[in-house]
């Protein structure tokens, strides 16, 4: 009892300290910091710098979302902060490509809850269970799922993490593991081919800058792909994490130990011990078929998944149409097979829809910190002072470096690249640098972010597919991303002296 009172008076205290640095924080914003001003200059890096300590401090990633975002209304509104923020609130659910990412999100809650209640995951995990015949088989499936699946990030996290989440909990594999495998080979396959929605993305920006004519932005895109060395690396050191030739460390390592002493799956129940394959299925397997209802096949699995990557394709790589017609086209299959009546199928969508809601919450607050750090100047901030210290031999170098450290704090994505590319481009123009290998060095910073940020939506999914804490997941999967990094940047380095 005593142990357990200190314990809570510590944490109050740490509570406290850190609630008085923000308050402090927010005094010195509203004191010293311009009104409305059109840039802020250095002041634009305290919003993510606040957030990410935020969560450093308090694993609380929601509340750092909240903060971040306040504090960045806060730095340019001041007293209209509330209803700023308000607005933004309702601007960034009215904006037709977040709310199509909401609609996403809700029809793969709809497509997990019934591959789950179905039996079909169960089938599924049965049968790549036998296929897998061991930890490092099942991780090994995982990746080339992953990779089979890369036309689009969230198609591939959800879908595969859904799926193979029980079954590398059947090896015991722990969560952190199972996450780092999806996290690392989620993203980084979108921007290495030409179908990928990350690749077409770039492509069509490279086409709205003039830097491609309209029908050579892909064409002109794929001349950077060699040049992406995160985006290989990461793939690659992967890889050899799951057959051992890079050994477990860190966070990871304390994980495996944790199992191998029969503790949990997952960090969230490493208190309790279980020593068996039962007790592992009991924390993450899907759902068995109810009573009285036909048991899905493997075939079942199957067909869903080839409907949504054959409609996605179909509509022009719309993954929202692909998921509606997966969501249709599945009911009349499962329906007709007895393993839904149309109450039932409903009922299950409306569950799905009900687990993704959290998500979709960080996802909102998320769209508020981008847009609020974009509108003080953030990145036209880290462009300038990079632009000081331009030299062509050194470009690529220091935008990766500049903005690895950027997007780790926030992760911005596709904005970046939105926001960068029509100023590195005439930047290099000017300085002579290689413009394929500066575009391959911000687009690699950006699939960094994506894999180390802790709050970048590329977690927050796979931490939902995953079964995982958020923090958690982060804490492990970051010291394999920096090794990535670390090694891209020293590519960077030479490569801007040879191309």
């Amino acid at each position: 009892m005593m142990d357990n009172s200190k314990t809570r008076r510590l944490a109050f205290n740490k509570n406290a300290v850190v609630y008085l640095a923000i308050l402090i924080v927010f005094i010195i914003v509203g004191l010293f910091a311009p009104k409305g001003a059109e840039t802020y200059g250095a002041w634009t890096l305290i919003p993510p710098v606040l957030m990410f300590l935020f969560v450093l401090t308090t694993r609380k990633i929601l509340e750092g979302f909240l903060w971040g975002s306040i504090m960045a209304v806060f730095m340019k509104y001041k007293a209209q902060t509330l209803t700023v923020y308000n607005d933004k609130l309702v601007d960034q659910l009215k904006d037709p490509d977040n709310l199509s990412l909401i609609i996403i999100f809700l029809l793969f809650g709809c497509l997990i809850a019934i591959f789950e209640r179905s039996g079909v995951a169960a089938a599924f995990g049965e049968w790549a269970s036998k296929k897998a015949k061991g930890s490092k088989m099942g991780l090994f499936i995982t990746y080339l799922m992953t990779l089979v699946l890369s036309i689009d990030d969230y198609l591939s996290a959800l879908t595969v993490g859904t799926c193979m989440t029980p079954v590398n909990d059947k090896f015991k594999t722990p969560r952190e593991m199972n996450a780092l495998v999806l996290r690392t080979t989620a993203v980084p396959p979108c921007t290495l081919h030409p179908i990928g929605s990350w690749s077409i993305f770039v492509a069509g920006l490279l086409v709205a800058n003039k830097f491609a004519a309209p029908d050579q932005g892909m064409a002109e895109y794929m001349k950077i792909v060699p040049f992406l060395f995160y985006p290989i690396l990461i793939i690659i050191l992967t890889l050899l994490v799951i057959i051992g030739v890079i050994p477990k460390f860190g966070p990871m390592k304390k994980a495996y130990e944790r199992v191998a002493a029969g503790g949990s799956v997952s960090p969230e129940a490493a208190g309790e011990t279980d020593s068996s394959v039962e007790a592992a299925d009991a924390e993450g397997s899907p759902e068995a078929p109810a009573a009285g209802k036909k048991p899905a096949r493997i075939i079942n699995f199957f067909i869903p998944i080839i409907v949504l990557i054959a409609s996605t394709i179909y509509f022009d790589m719309n993954i929202q149409l692909g998921l509606i017609t997966t969501v249709v086209v599945t009911a009349i299959v499962f329906i007709a097979q007895g393993i839904f009546n149309a109450e039932e199928y409903i009922d299950t969508m409306m569950v799905g829809m009900k687990d993704m809601l959290m998500l979709i919450i960080l996802l909102v607050i998320s769209f508020v910190v981008s847009s609020s750090v974009d509108e003080i100047g953030f990145t036209k901030y880290i462009v300038g002072i990079t632009g000081t210290m331009v030299s062509a031999h050194l470009l690529p170098f220091i935008i990766f470096a500049v903005f690895a450290v950027t997007e780790f704090l926030v992760s911005l994505n596709w904005a970046l690249y939105i926001m960068a590319i029509p100023i590195i481009i005439p930047l290099c123009t000017a300085t002579g640098a290689n413009v394929y290998l500066t575009l391959g060095a911000l687009i690699s910073a950006g699939i960094w972010g994506s894999n180390a940020c802790f709050y970048s939506d590329a977690g927050i999914v796979v931490s939902a597919s995953g079964k995982i804490d958020l923090y958690k997941h982060g804490m492990s999967t970051l010291p394999y991303a920096i090794i990535a990094m670390v090694l891209s940047a020293a590519a960077f380095l030479v490569a801007g002296f040879i191309f």
